[in-house]
């Protein structure tokens, strides 16, 4: 027995009463298809649309938008909650949904800078200044061994009435190392590390990735310029902990502070207490006014230039206003150098400092430091980085 054969399905004309129908039939027999995800909705900021949803979806108003958007609520809700979560569907999503809590920037901030400071510490050139001071100062109290400088300095004592014992310690010798070894040693460190921060990240291509995120450029800036502070201010506390603490093993205790320095008219001898204090406030002293290095560093990282020509281009500012300010002819025009206003630190040694003058020298050293961070700014702003 042979199969029946199959009918003909028989085409329709299109435009006809009966494919109309056929072609209503077909789209109220259809099954709805949830590949496609809806629109996305923004849930409504009344607060009580909120307060009447949370007890059904025990979600949060931030997470509630993507429940409702997505295909499972078509599947898993019940009739009831249907009936409750369609008024909250009809609204427009042109009321935003606030966010969730305030933004916190100072802990943002805090973060961002600590990430700044993992990757400056984590270059092994960063700790070239530690290393290279700890080298110095043992090199100087190795050297003070030599019979020939204790007798210089026990002239120079005893020919002021002071004893050697007493003030050839400590103190005495912190404040010798660093004087004669921060004028060069330190603007070169603060330096290498200042003019690298910027332009060693455009150098190497994470600038770009880095500006793809949100962040403005002003406000990286800003964290990149306070990693070169945090480093500038660790050096100076480093050197001055490691001076007085290496110099007092050396001689066995702090002793007094004996502190000679011709360029400043500077003689003073203090005790103990007095003298401890008035080191610390020099250390400070020192470490800000060792800031204006670090800006001036910033402002040329900030150009287009690779990160040995910032370095070179600071330093070479820094020697010749210095060679500039030492020269007599230039004596009575020192005021008008950098290198002099950055050596207040040395006056709070005087047994009468000259507050007016040194407060001074601290607010035009506080506006080379704003001038020259502004201008490393909006010059970065008006790179085009490719």
């Amino acid at each position: 027995m042979q199969p029946k054969p199959r009918p003909r399905e028989r085409r329709l004309q299109p435009g006809t009463e009966q494919a109309k129908r056929s072609e209503t039939k077909k789209s109220q027999t259809r099954r709805p298809s949830y590949r496609a995800a809806p629109t996305p909705f923004q849930f409504p900021t009344s607060p009580l649309l909120r307060f009447s949803a949370s007890p059904l979806l025990r979600f949060s108003a931030s997470s509630l938008p993507h429940f409702f958007a997505s295909p499972l609520l078509h599947f898993f809700a019940s009739p009831l909650l249907r009936f409750f979560a369609s008024p909250l569907l009809r609204f427009s999503a042109s009321s935003p949904l606030p966010p969730p809590h305030p933004p916190r920037t100072i802990p943002l901030l805090l973060h961002q800078l600590a990430s700044e400071l993992f990757k400056l510490y984590a270059r092994k050139r960063t700790y070239i200044g530690f290393g290279a001071f700890l080298a110095l100062q043992g090199a100087i109290l190795a050297m003070l061994q030599h019979p020939r400088p204790k007798e210089e300095i026990a002239k120079l004592l005893g020919e002021n009435g002071l004893e050697f014992a007493s003030h050839y310690q400590g103190l005495t010798l912190a404040v010798v190392i660093i004087a004669f070894s921060f004028t060069f040693l330190g603007g070169l460190y603060v330096a290498l590390v200042s003019g690298d921060i910027v332009a060693k990240e455009v150098e190497e291509g994470t600038m770009r990735l880095v500006l793809a995120r949100p962040v403005s450029r002003v406000r990286l800036l800003g964290v990149k310029y306070a990693a070169c502070l945090v480093y500038t201010l660790s050096l100076v506390a480093f050197l001055g902990v490691t001076a007085l603490t290496l110099a007092s093993l050396y001689r066995g205790g702090l002793g007094r502070l004996f502190i000679v320095i011709p360029d400043e008219q500077l003689f003073a001898f203090y005790g103990t207490g007095e003298g401890l204090y008035r080191y610390a406030r020099g250390v400070l002293c020192l470490a800000y006014a060792t800031c204006v290095i670090a800006s001036l560093g910033f402002m040329f990282s900030c150009f287009r230039m690779k990160p040995a020509a910032a370095t070179i281009l600071t330093l070479s500012v820094l020697f010749v206003d210095l060679v500039l300010g030492q020269l007599p002819y230039f004596k009575s025009l020192r005021h008008w150098f950098i290198s002099y206003h950055a050596g207040f630190w040395v006056r709070t040694f005087l047994a009468y400092p000259p507050w007016p003058m040194i407060a001074r020298s601290a607010l035009i050293l506080f506006a080379l430091s704003a001038t020259f961070v502004s201008v490393g700014i909006v010059g970065f702003q008006q790179r085009d980085l490719k």
